[in-house]
C-alpha cells in the first residue's frame, strides 16, 4: 500500500500507523471510503467527480488508487485538479500506469527511512529491489545498491541512465528470467 502500513512479526507498527492517522484514519479500519471523514478519503470522493475516471479504494487502508483507462483526455482533466486542488498532507506517484494516491507522510521512500530509523541501518545497508515510478524515493534511500529487473516507464528508464551504477537486469522485462537473473 504505498509505504502506508508497516508490519513487524504480523503486527501493524502503530508508532508509523499513528503518524498518518490524521489523514487517513485507522489503518486496520473496515469501513468504506465513501463513509471515511479524513482528507484522503474525501479527496477520493473529490477524484470520483473526475468523469471517465475510475476511483478504487476497494480493500485499500491508507491509499487509493484512479485509472484513466489510457484516455488523453481523462488524464488531462485529473492532472488539472491535482494541480488546483491536491491537498498538502496528500501526495501521489504512478504505479503500473495508474495513479496511487496516500498521506504525503507515507510513500515507499519515507517507509524506508523509518525502518531504518527503528531497525539502525545506513542507507549504504541497505539495497533496492524495484521497477516502477512508485519504487523511486525507496531506490534513492537504498544506498547499498538498486537492482532492477524491469524499467516498466520511461521516467524508470531514465532515472535508470541517470544512475549508471544502478544494476538494470540483461534480461529486463522478461519476468522470472530477469529476476533470476
Amino acid at each position: 500500500e504505498t509505504g502506508s502500513r508497516i508490519y513487524v512479526d504480523g503486527v501493524l507498527d502503530e508508532a508509523w500507523a499513528d503518524g498518518l492517522r490524521e489523514v487517513c484514519g485507522a489503518l486496520d479500519r473496515e469501513l468504506p471510503p465513501e463513509e471515511r471523514p479524513e482528507i484522503l478519503w474525501r479527496w477520493l470522493r473529490r477524484l470520483q467527480e473526475v468523469p471517465g475516471l475510475k476511483v478504487d479504494g476497494r480493500s485499500y487502508y491508507g491509499c487509493f488508487r484512479v485509472d484513466t483507462k489510457g484516455s488523453a483526455e481523462v488524464e488531462a482533466v485529473l492532472l488539472k485538479v491535482i494541480g488546483a486542488e491536491l491537498p498538502e498532507q496528500v501526495d501521489w506517484a504512478m504505479n503500473l500506469g495508474k495513479y496511487d494516491f496516500y498521506p504525503r507522510a507515507s510513500g515507499k521512500g519515507n517507509a524506508v527511512a523509518y525502518l531504518q530509523q527503528r531497525y539502525g541501518l545506513a542507507p549504504e545497508e541497505c539495497v533496492a529491489l524495484f521497477d516502477d515510478d512508485n519504487d523511486l524515493p525507496m531506490a534513492m534511500r537504498c544506498e547499498g545498491g538498486q537492482l532492477l529487473p524491469g524499467l516498466t516507464s520511461k521516467s524508470v528508464a531514465r532515472a535508470a541512465m541517470e544512475h549508471p551504477e544502478w544494476k538494470v537486469a540483461a534480461r529486463a522485462g522478461q519476468g522470472v528470467f530477469a529476476i533470476k537473473e
